[in-house]
Parts: structure tokens; C-alpha cells; sequence
């Protein structure tokens, strides 16, 4: 056999090889999967709203972002695919061919439109956020920022909450990744409470409740005019530690008020966002996270 012949044949065996690896790929099995979490994760809010799970939910938007990020790395292994097999001319294909074909090109386009459409639980998010701010939903949800982690998003948006009026605070929201909203309760919870110990100078009791109530709820109207009355109270009574807390609020009111809250304390302080930092670093080892289910 010539060298020839032999480097074609070489060429053809890591082409097929090449060829069964991307096929082999579950991006179809991966998207669907990620269409039946979506519905489950969007139906499930309903009944958590009036459930003491509070964890469940969070969980399950974890999972949801890590198969989305599972579709996005096979996506890149198949550009890659592509990119490789036109390099080296299989199947006749170069890169000077016009224009190259790509063998992966259907499998890449579903991965792409199962990442770009607006989840169930995107739509969730963004209604709820427009009802409580007084808004029209948009026809066509705002691209969503991602990749922060939840302590960036926190300080984030206690600046904004802080900074901007009612339409600015909502664009933020609306662009906020309901998988990283939706873990700020876990974070939130203990700043507010070191820095209202911080505030009164002690960690705050029952019977500061009111007091608490009085700082925050104006800002809290301003920016989220439609949110339930009994938010503000629920969470500043965490907060203090006070009874009748365990009422369950909308996993998003709950998400998106606290920032507006942590914001009016830190005011009052006389602090600002960068001091969430702070928090994080000393919380750990000061006072663990109450549960507040029965």
C-alpha cells in the first residue's frame, strides 16, 4: 500500500471515528430532558409558593442551569467536530469550500434554540416581577445576564434597589437569571439580620419588628407598589426572629425584596453595598440559617 493510499486510509478511519464520537453525543436526549425539568420546575411553583419546602425549588433550578450548561459544552464539542473535519478535508470538505458544509450543523442549531427560548420558569419569573412593579410583561423576555455568583448578584442588586427608580430596579430584575434569583433568600436572610444587629446594636428581637418595618416598607412601595402587604413583614420578622414568620411568600417577592431591604438597612448604618462582602466573610461563623417551616 502506498503512503498515499495508506494516509487515506488513516484520514478515513479518524474521519468516521470523529464523525460516530459527535453523533454519539446526547444533545436530543439532554434537550428533552430539559423540556420535561422546565415543565416540572414551572408546575412545582405553584404548590411551593404554600409549601415550607422552600430548598426544593432552588435544587431544582440548580440542576436545570447544569444541563443547560451540559447542552452549551456538547454545542462547542460539535463546533469543534466541524471545525476539525474541515481542517483536515474529510469527506472531501475543506476550509476553502464555499461554503464548507458541516455535519453537526442540525444537531448545533437544536442545542442553540434549546438554550435561546425563554424557559417556563424565565416566563414565571418575569410576570411575576412586571405584576409587582407595575408593569406590561414584554412579548419577548430581555436577554438574560448569567455567569454571576450569587454574592455578586446580591450586592448587585442592593445597589440598584438603592441607586435606581422603580423602572430601573425592574429592568435589572427582569434581566436577572431566575437560577441565581432565586438562591439570593439563602444569602439575604443572615445580612439582614447582621446588619440590623448591627443598626440597634444588639441582634435584634420581636420587639424591634415595627422599627424595622418603619425603615424599609416606604422604599419597598416605591419600588415594588403591587408586592403583597405581608412581605415586608415576614421577612423582617425573620430577621428578628419574631413569631408567626413561617407564612411562605412567592419565591420571587421574596427574592426580590430583600435587596431593597438590606439596601434601607445599610442606609441607615450608614454603609452601602460593598459591606455585603463584610457579611459574607463574618455570617459563616456567627449565626447558622433558620429554617422557618413547621
Amino acid at each position: 500500500m502506498s503512503r498515499r493510499s495508506e494516509g487515506g486510509s488513516l484520514l478515513s478511519q479518524l474521519s468516521a471515528r470523529l464523525r460516530q464520537t459527535g453523533e454519539s453525543l446526547p444533545v436530543i436526549d439532554a434537550i428533552r430532558a430539559g423540556d420535561r425539568l422546565d415543565e416540572a420546575i414551572v408546575a412545582l411553583t405553584r404548590t411551593l409558593e404554600s409549601s415550607s419546602h422552600e430548598g426544593i425549588l432552588p435544587a431544582l433550578v440548580q440542576a436545570q442551569t447544569h444541563l443547560d450548561r451540559a447542552i452549551a459544552a456538547m454545542n462547542t464539542a460539535l463546533e469543534s467536530l466541524d471545525t476539525y473535519l474541515i481542517a483536515i478535508g474529510a469527506d472531501g470538505v475543506n476550509a476553502a469550500s464555499p461554503p464548507p458544509r458541516r455535519r453537526f450543523a442540525t444537531l448545533r442549531a437544536s442545542a442553540e434554540a434549546a438554550r435561546e427560548r425563554p424557559s417556563g420558569l424565565v416566563r414565571w419569573w418575569v410576570d411575576r416581577v412586571c405584576e409587582i412593579t407595575e408593569a406590561e410583561p414584554p412579548a419577548t423576555p430581555p436577554n438574560r445576564r448569567t455567569g454571576r455568583t450569587p454574592q455578586q448578584l446580591l450586592r448587585e442588586l442592593t445597589y440598584q434597589s438603592r441607586a435606581a427608580e422603580r423602572d430601573g430596579y425592574r429592568e435589572v430584575l427582569l434581566r436577572t437569571d431566575p437560577a441565581e434569583g432565586l438562591r439570593l433568600p439563602a444569602l439575604a436572610q443572615p445580612a439582614l439580620r447582621h446588619f440590623a444587629t448591627e443598626l440597634f446594636g444588639r441582634p435584634p428581637v420581636a420587639s424591634d419588628l415595627d422599627r424595622l418595618i418603619g425603615i424599609t416598607d416606604s422604599r419597598v412601595r416605591s419600588l415594588l407598589p403591587r408586592l403583597p402587604d405581608t412581605v415586608v413583614r415576614t421577612l423582617c420578622g425573620r430577621a428578628c426572629h419574631a413569631p408567626g414568620t413561617a407564612r411562605q411568600e412567592h419565591p420571587v417577592d421574596t427574592a426580590v425584596t430583600y435587596p431593597v431591604l438590606l439596601a434601607e438597612i445599610l442606609r441607615a448604618v450608614g454603609r452601602d453595598a460593598s459591606a455585603l462582602a463584610e457579611s459574607a466573610r463574618e455570617q459563616p461563623s456567627r449565626e447558622p440559617v433558620r429554617s422557618h417551616g413547621p
